[in-house]
Order: structure tokens, then C-alpha cells, then sequence
């Protein structure tokens, strides 16, 4: 299939394909990387590198303005503990906040570095929590 020459999304529009499962109940999100002719988002297959339309590849749910990141800020000791697939199984891993991501509406994403070396936001996987070795617990 020949593809059209995208039309390329101005800085500051930045856009995400959303993919879900409805059997694995996991979620994806991919960048636009551009508009065809038609305004269809366009993605990127990691695969074979070739440029197609969001909304023909399976479990698509819509595409949405991505907030750009702002700022970053070091880690500072935070561990973010999560599960993480290793393997083929899914294991409980422990691993150090790496980076504080803040975007344009004052959000703030921790950013940990999974076994496999990929980069992880805890906050998208299952069950994650945040601990600081230096916190005290609090008591009611």
C-alpha cells in the first residue's frame, strides 16, 4: 500500500494513539508521528518501520492531545516498586526513580528503569507504589 506524504504535526501539537484489549485489559499508547491527506493520525510500526494509519491497527481507542514535557527534575532516592513482565512472567520488581517528568498542566511522572533496561512510567503498569528510604512511616 503506497501511503500518502504526511502532513507534519506543528511542535507543540503532540498526539497519542491509544490501543486496549479488552482480554488483557493492557493498554498502549503510541506517538502520532503525522496526518495524511484525510487528517487520519499516522504511527509508526516498530517492527518494519513503515508509517500507517492508527485506527487500522487492532484494539485502537482514539487518539489525544499529549501535554508536553516542561521541566525534569532527578530522582533523589525515590524507588518505584511495580509489575514488570520478565521472561514471559510477570515479576514484582523494585527499581530507583530515575526522573520527575513535568508537563504543561503541572503533572508529575516518575520515570524508573525496568531489569530489561527499558524506561518504565510506574504509573501506567499495574499496582506500582512510590517509596523515599528516608521516609518515616506515618501513624493515625
Amino acid at each position: 500500500m503506497v501511503m500518502e506524504m504526511p502532513v507534519v504535526v506543528a511542535p507543540g501539537e503532540l498526539h497519542v494513539a491509544h490501543f486496549y484489549n479488552d482480554q488483557s485489559g493492557k493498554s498502549v499508547e503510541l506517538p502520532v508521528v503525522g496526518w495524511d491527506g484525510a487528517n487520519e493520525a499516522l504511527i509508526v510500526d516498530a517492527v518494519t518501520g513503515q508509517i500507517f494509519r492508527a485506527r487500522e491497527a487492532p484494539d485502537f481507542d482514539g487518539v489525544q492531545p499529549q501535554p508536553r514535557c516542561t521541566a525534569a527534575l532527578p530522582g533523589q532516592g525515590w524507588q518505584a516498586t511495580f509489575v514488570y513482565p520478565v521472561d514471559g512472567h510477570d515479576v514484582r520488581v523494585t527499581a530507583p526513580v530515575v526522573g520527575w517528568l513535568i508537563n504543561e498542566r503541572g503533572v508529575v511522572t516518575p520515570i524508573s528503569v525496568a531489569p530489561d533496561g527499558e524506561t518504565v512510567r510506574p504509573v501506567d503498569v499495574e499496582d506500582f507504589k512510590l517509596t523515599h528510604p528516608q521516609a518515616k512511616p506515618v501513624t493515625p
